[in-house]
């Protein structure tokens, strides 16, 4: 049904740790970012999969509510992983440069509205993406997934050197506006 039978993620974690060493983000960083990096695909995956049956279901079996609202649950809670695990990326990031904040000068130097959690998030969606329309051949689709994962890729590169060089990573986790606990 989803068509990532051949999914594996190790090419992009290898490549993302090797971004972060590139930016001379040692180990105490890159290893906890890493980990959290891992779940976030795996959630990622879990998410689109389970959007896939939600749609295949209401395809072909309209008046499954049941299933439906059990698919929707679990791309909920996985969604919630997601956010989690960018939240805790950028925690990692936050508390080894804690650094005197300085002037943000620019859109791309406010770490908050451009994070690397929400970087490494896009980076790990294209890539199920480019996995997805290789199986299905969609060449053009295909091209524009690779071309927005290199330009973010890109500029994860140029946000880590500058965090690296600046010292400090403000952090603020995204709100949510409902509880999910007890449920």
């Amino acid at each position: 049904m989803d068509n990532l039978d051949d999914l594996d993620f190790l090419p992009l974690i290898q490549r993302i740790r090797n971004t972060l060493l590139s930016a001379n983000i040692d180990e105490v960083v890159s290893v906890p970012i890493m980990k959290c990096f891992i779940k976030l695909c795996n959630a990622n995956v879990s998410c689109y999969r389970a959007n896939m049956k939600i749609l295949h279901i209401r395809k072909t079996e309209p008046e499954n509510y049941k299933e439906i609202a059990s698919s929707e649950w679990g791309a909920r809670s996985v969604g919630e992983i997601r956010v989690k695990q960018k939240a805790l990326i950028n925690t990692v990031l936050a508390h080894h440069f804690d650094g005197t904040e300085g002037d943000i000068t620019t859109w791309t130097s406010d770490d908050i509205v451009y994070s690397v959690g929400e970087m490494l998030d896009r980076i790990s969606i294209e890539y199920i993406k480019e996995i997805y329309f290789t199986n299905n051949h969609e060449p053009e689709k295909l091209l524009l997934s690779k071309k927005w994962a290199s330009r973010v890729h890109l500029y994860l590169i140029q946000k880590l050197t500058e965090v690296k060089t600046k010292g400090y990573y403000k952090s603020v986790n995204e709100q949510r506006t409902y509880d999910l606990s007890g449920i």
